[in-house]
């Protein structure tokens, strides 16, 4: 096993979709950005600096955010895979709706 190097926060927000049958879900960039404000607050999580991915419908670039694609989302997951080891704590967090499975909400 790799050694430790800290925890690894991968937050997605999807607020706004491209398939309009999706509807949007006007606070979910919001909430990944207040989790972002949190989690990458060194008081907070100790350890965490330039380990925190933030994706969004609408990306702000101040905050180097990455818009919240499957490939960048799958990146993301893919990245925290490998800048974590043995006993380290992953945080994935998802803001946005379901997808549709028949007549429900998954």
């Amino acid at each position: 096993p790799k050694p430790a190097a800290g925890p690894f926060v991968v937050l997605v927000g999807v607020g706004t979709f491209s398939d309009p049958a999706i509807k949007p879900r006007p606070t979910a960039d919001a909430d990944a950005r207040a989790m972002y404000d949190l989690l990458s607050d060194p008081a907070r999580l100790p350890g965490a600096e330039g380990r925190v991915r933030l994706l969004t419908s609408t990306p702000d670039p101040k905050r180097n955010e990455r818009p919240a694609t499957r490939e960048n989302v799958i990146a993301a997951v893919k990245e925290a895979r490998a800048s974590t080891g043995a006993g380290d704590l992953v945080v994935f967090g998802y803001y946005g709706a379901g997808a549709a499975a028949q007549d429900r909400t998954a």
